[in-house]
């Protein structure tokens, strides 16, 4: 048996066939009652994988629970069985109660970051019971979180190294055990082992360079009370220091990935099932270009970089009729476009440090840029 398994016994029940009924029988919060329903329903046949799972947890437990279920992938949710779900809890609820720091993570941080049961879009694994086997002994005498992110990250940095794998992200557990893997399987690898001794982890990228072709993947962990990032499986004996530090500074948009849905002015974009948070802010000086969408209509506005031979979309937003819409975004010249399927227009606009730049046009079938186009980085 697995180390510290039989910690955190839970009643296995029948899952009760309800329907409706089943969110005030499982003892759903309310705040979590809607998202459950609607997980429940989108299950469709595997419903039932969901009910069970709600139907053998702990009341101490239920909140986070309902959570999880709540926020489940959509890829998820026809797939995922009882088993999964029971076992990222009893393991999250451990890590959580075995290490000092635990109970110093937030509650909000904790279901956000600590509990998810994935990353990205990598395929499930049991992770968990691997990785706090493994890393258990390693950081259990640190004495601050910062120590244990630090060790986490040197005992991966010991087992993988980068090399170009195929597209889709393989689990954690493959990254370590072959020993190999891309930035953003690096990424997932360490954001799992962080997780898996509860320490509040995601994933942060650029999706272009400005100055170069490809982006790049990294890991961010909240220690001690503030986000820190780190090259994932590439030590480095701080936070806040990798390869990539200098070339984020020149970053046109950087982004942090959070499972469910996340509150906050630093929000780019939220669904029903995650968030993404503009992180730009943390890397380079931020500036604001403001698109004034035409006759208070609804358009879909980009903002570009060149990358890969071709302007590759930072951001792309949907402009609403009420006011301008606004792009966080670092320093620079990009090229924005602004239309629908039949007009639009498009713009040059130099950002600068703590300045607006101001995107407007008139609707008009939109030609292509044409001639030189020197797209300038930071100052």
């Amino acid at each position: 048996m697995p180390l510290f398994a039989a910690l955190f016994p839970l009643l296995v029940l029948t899952a009760p066939h309800v329907g409706e009924q089943m969110i005030d029988l499982l003892r759903v919060p309310d705040a979590y009652s809607e998202g459950v329903a609607e997980s429940w329903r989108l299950a469709g046949r595997n419903g039932g994988e969901l009910e069970e799972f709600l139907a053998a947890v702990e009341d101490s437990l239920m909140e986070e629970a309902s959570f999880l279920v709540a926020n489940l992938p959509y890829r998820d949710l026809g797939v995922i069985d009882a088993a999964t779900l029971r076992e990222d809890l009893r393991w999250a609820a451990l890590a959580r109660d075995s290490l000092h720091w635990g109970r110093e993570v937030p509650g909000e941080l904790f279901l956000h970051y600590v509990l998810p049961h994935r990353v990205s879009q990598e395929r499930i694994q049991a992770w968990r019971p691997f990785f706090f086997d493994e890393l258990f002994p390693v950081v259990k005498n640190c004495s601050t979180m910062t120590e244990a992110a630090l060790a986490v990250n040197r005992w991966l940095d010991d087992r993988i190294g980068f090399v170009v794998t195929e597209a889709r992200d393989q689990g954690p557990v493959t990254t370590v055990r072959r020993g190999i893997g891309r930035c953003e399987e690096m990424t997932i690898a360490f954001i799992a082992a962080a997780r898996a001794v509860c320490l509040p982890a995601r994933q942060c990228w650029t999706p272009w360079w400005r100055m170069t072709d490809n982006n790049h993947a990294w890991a961010e962990v909240w220690v001690d009370g503030a986000w820190h990032y780190l090259g994932a499986g590439e030590f480095a004996p701080r936070l806040d220091q990798a390869w990539f530090s200098e070339p984020a500074k020149d970053a046109a948009a950087v982004y942090s990935l959070c499972y469910g849905r996340w509150s906050g002015d630093d929000v780019y974009k939220a669904t029903d099932r995650y968030s993404l948070i503009n992180s730009t802010a943390v890397y380079a000086a931020p500036c604001t270009v403001a698109v004034h969408p035409p006759d208070n209509d609804s358009w879909t506005a980009a903002v570009s970089v060149f990358n890969f031979g071709a302007f590759r979309p930072v951001a792309e937003l949907t402009t609403k009729g009420h006011g301008p819409t606004r792009f966080v975004v670092g320093p620079g010249t990009y090229l924005v476009t602004v239309g629908d399927d039949s007009t639009g227009f498009w713009r040059l606009v130099r950002a600068g440090i703590e300045s607006v730049a101001v995107v407007e046009g008139t609707p008009a079938k939109p030609s292509a840029p044409s001639g030189f186009l020197w797209l300038r980085g930071r100052p």
